[in-house]
């Protein structure tokens, strides 16, 4: 019992990650462009 609701944490955990992961790299993607854009225009 204990085992199948670490198992089960464990997944939801990796699956939020997983949810999180594309808006994260959006996120420092856009952070560089905004970075290099006010390099270069600056």
């Amino acid at each position: 019992m204990v085992r199948g609701t670490q198992t089960h944490g464990i997944r939801a955990h990796s699956i939020i990650m997983w949810n999180l992961q594309p808006i994260i790299l959006t996120n420092i993607v856009l952070t560089n462009a905004a970075a290099t854009i006010d390099v270069a225009f600056g």
